[in-house]
């Protein structure tokens, strides 16, 4: 996409400014402006494969300092306005079996653009579980809101499970209990370095 087309986007002045979170109706705007060039080059994934931990700030550092994934969740969960609309929620349940499932409740089920972002929600989620693991997880499923493309090949593949289910409501991911309750590795801050839990 050629940059020129962001710079009349209102709201994104303050991108670059710790602590001021991007107007909901500016993020629309940009997912209206990159939706059609995504799909064009490769779907979805593509934006995915674009992003990655480190551009969220603080709420990325819970993923860096928790003691488990699942602490890491519950934290993000009551702190996601710093990154979301307040009308935006991170819901975690616990699963029968001691896994997790983490949906994301958004207020743009009727936007247009609703499948993409919520494809990229969920993705967000396996990415950051995965970076403050050191490792790449595998989701036990993924469920996600709209229909199944044709070819829904390149959707399991992104998420690494072919357990990837559509229609299913509020987009979500499940993991497992050996991955939610492992201990994420240390991370060293320097001496006065704490977990977020702590």
């Amino acid at each position: 996409m050629d940059r020129s087309r962001l710079a009349g986007v209102p709201g994104l002045a303050v991108l670059d400014e710790d602590g001021i979170r991007i107007p909901t109706a500016t993020i629309l705007r940009v997912w209206e402006l990159v939706s059609g060039p995504a799909w064009e080059t490769g779907g979805s994934d593509r934006v995915m494969e674009l992003w990655r931990p480190g551009g969220l700030g603080v709420w990325d550092y819970l993923f860096a300092v928790s003691g488990t994934l699942g602490e890491a969740f519950q934290v993000a969960s009551r702190r996601l306005t710093a990154i979301a609309d307040p009308a935006d929620r991170l819901v975690v349940t616990r699963e029968d079996d001691g896994g997790a499932t983490v949906s994301w409740q958004g207020p743009y089920r009727d936007h247009p653009d609703y499948p993409v972002i919520a494809e990229f929600a969920t993705y967000m989620m396996l990415v950051m579980a995965s970076s403050g693991a050191g490792r790449r997880i595998t989701p036990v499923r993924v469920h996600l809101p709209h229909r199944s493309p044709a070819a829904p090949g390149h959707l399991m593949e992104l998420f690494g499970t072919r357990r990837v289910e559509f229609e299913t409501g509020e987009p979500s991911i499940t993991f497992a209990r050996a991955d939610i309750e492992a201990p994420l590795p240390p991370v060293v801050t320097g001496s006065r370095g704490r977990r977020a839990t702590e």
